[in-house]
């Protein structure tokens, strides 16, 4: 009786929960009369369609993307469509993902637009297949080696700058054939190296003179007589060891040689045999200002290359500590320009004088030889200044408690050691300490409350640090450094029209400043809007100045900041100059012959 009691209770409470909750807002699929309809097939001479191929489409209309697959012949179709505009891609094994309208492989495409009940059909999306290199790595005798990596390299902008990376990220490995096959290639430039494996250590070979082996049998059979001179005990034997070599066979990137590969282009016998380099050996100690050992210390010894893979270029050689006595070695080291930096905090006995992190650097080329250096520490240097709120309209926070300034090393500066983030004193006042010597930006993030200030400028030595890194030098501190947020940042506006006179959002609008000198890494006076289904598109907060606006069917992420690029925009693009706080309209329309910016302000 009780448990039916119960039951009965718990039903009760579920019922009287359920009409208490109103139900869930589930958004049914939209269903209109629009169709997308078209044929998949290869990018050959000769095309052929691509059966059972990936295509989805998707459109802010769409509660989630759409998804269908190619028939025997190749075709697809999206029915029930609601008006709108779509974005169509198609992928399939061993091919490229394709956006439809896309100018090159891997472009962003442009929008599908549909209106109730019209039928799009007849698309064709063609699938470009993906390139191939391949090769045998040889060891030091031209036997086939196995398990060494293999990485390919291709420039790409990273943090704003054209940088050589891995395609991939992480290295392959040679079969026990020694061959290796990287596929998944697009169409470009791209280096080819080889080195000893990450996971099996650097492959190093102690090399013995005539006297060592005279030694060594002399050991096994005493009667025998040296033929040689015996070594010094003291001497230190002759250790080699693979280096990275880039195809064809050359040890640096000068002498490399780039392979351009071609669309579904396979390279084959790109070939590279290793090469034993005799290895080099860093010695050091390293000591607190008083001269004694640093015990504590934290040293790295980072091997400075082009080449942006740490896999196979060891481009972190190794992080280790000091013995009691001060003591630490690199041993193994392929010739190379290599920076020592030893970090500690604040010495204990520096009390109320202390600075934060200690600091010390050195660098070292090592070319086979032995090498000895000496690391002191020292304080690092400090910045301090002022936070300044300009505002028309809004009231600075009521707290600056919640605000903080840091100190960003350069793209181009090799700041090893960073610099702790600090909180704004009450009268908005700021002091960053343990700075070591380098380029550096100055910045602060606006007040989350009230909302609507915008950083405008972070003025160190009377340069605005935003646009050209401050330096810090060794023992000069800096003061009087001024951040400023403001509330009437500039504003430039407007709607891009084809030459048709119709919004588009098939464009990307770039706007760089006219004087080269802020054609920089990650510039904030370089930026890229992407208008929007209506084509308008707005920019906010860029510095007072002359600008430059042009517009691209196509662009690479982040390749607005390569400066050849730019260059190419220079004649197609309009001027625009912006003063404090404006907010200027300027509609643009594509030119009819040349793809130019016409602005209309």
């Amino acid at each position: 009786m009780r448990r039916l009691l119960t039951f009965a209770l718990i039903s009760a409470l579920h019922a009287l929960q359920s009409a208490q909750t109103p139900p869930r807002d589930l958004r049914a699929e939209p269903i209109g009369t629009g169709i997308i309809s078209g044929v998949v097939q290869t990018d050959d001479a000769s095309p052929r369609p691509l059966r059972r191929a990936d295509v989805q489409l998707a459109g802010d209309q769409l509660l989630t993307a759409r998804r269908v697959f190619t028939d025997a012949e190749g075709r697809f179709e999206f029915g029930t469509l609601p008006s709108g505009q779509y974005t169509l891609t198609a992928y399939k094994n061993s091919y490229m993902r394709t956006t439809y309208g896309a100018t090159h492989p891997g472009g962003t495409g442009t929008s599908i637009v549909v209106s109730a009940g019209q039928r799009v059909t007849d698309l064709s999306m063609r699938l470009p297949k993906y390139g191939v290199i391949s090769g045998t790595i040889y060891d030091q005798h031209g036997e086939p080696a196995q398990g060494v990596s293999v990485e390919v390299l291709a420039y790409t902008m990273r943090t704003g700058r054209r940088t050589l990376s891995s395609v991939y990220g992480r290295p392959a490995f040679t079969d026990d054939r020694g061959e290796y096959r990287a596929g998944g290639l697009v169409p470009g430039d791209y280096f080819v190296a080889a080195g000893p494996s990450p996971d099996n250590g650097p492959a190093a070979v102690q090399v013995l003179s005539a006297a060592d082996v005279d030694r060594a049998l002399l050991a096994q059979q005493p009667g025998l007589t040296a033929s040689t001179p015996a070594s010094p005990a003291n001497a230190r034997p002759t250790i080699v060891s693979f280096a990275p070599v880039f195809f064809p066979g050359a040890t640096d990137l000068a002498g490399a040689t780039k392979i351009t590969l071609g669309l579904g282009e396979e390279r084959s016998g790109i070939d590279i045999g290793l090469q034993l380099v005799p290895t080099g050996r860093i010695d050091g100690t390293v000591a607190s200002s008083d001269g004694q050992p640093a015990t504590n210390a934290q040293l790295v010894a980072t091997l400075v290359t082009e080449a942006y893979s740490q896999d196979l270029f060891q481009g972190t050689v190794g992080s280790t500590r000091p013995d009691a006595q001060g003591r630490f070695t690199y041993a193994g080291l392929s010739p190379g320009h290599y920076v020592i930096t030893a970090r500690t905090q604040a010495e204990p006995s520096a009390g109320a004088n202390a600075t934060g992190p200690l600091w010390a650097m050195a660098d070292v080329n090592v070319n086979g030889a032995d090498q000895s250096v000496a690391l002191m520490l020292q304080p690092g240097m400090s910045v301090s200044g002022t936070v300044v709120f300009d505002g028309a309209a809004l009231q600075p926070p009521a707290t600056m408690a919640n605000l903080r300034v840091n100190m960003a090393a350069a793209p181009t500066s090799n700041v090893a050691i960073g610099v702790s983030p600090t909180a704004l004193h009450a009268d908005g006042t700021f002091t960053l300490t343990g700075a070591a010597p380098g380029l550096y930006k100055l910045t602060s993030m606006p007040p989350a409350t009230p909302a609507g200030w915008m950083l405008r400028s972070a003025i160190v030595n009377g340069v605005d640090s935003l646009d050209v890194p401050f330096e810090v030098k060794p023992n000069q501190p800096i003061d009087g450094a001024i951040i400023t947020f403001t509330d009437h940042p500039t504003e430039l506006s407007g709607t891009l029209q084809t030459p048709a006179g119709v919004p588009t959002s098939n464009y990307f609008i770039i706007v760089f400043a006219t004087d080269k000198k802020f054609w920089t890494p990650s510039s904030r006076r370089i930026v890229m809007a992407r208008p929007g289904t209506t084509g308008r598109y707005t920019l906010r907060n860029l510095p007072p100045g002359t600008y430059s606006v042009a517009a691209v069917t196509d662009v690479e992420p982040n390749a607005w900041f390569d400066p050849a690029f730019l260059e190419q925009l220079v004649g197609t693009s309009i001027r625009v100059t912006l003063a404090e706080g404006e907010k200027k309209p300027l509609d643009l329309k594509i030119a009819r012959n040349d793809n130019s910016v016409m602005g209309d302000r």
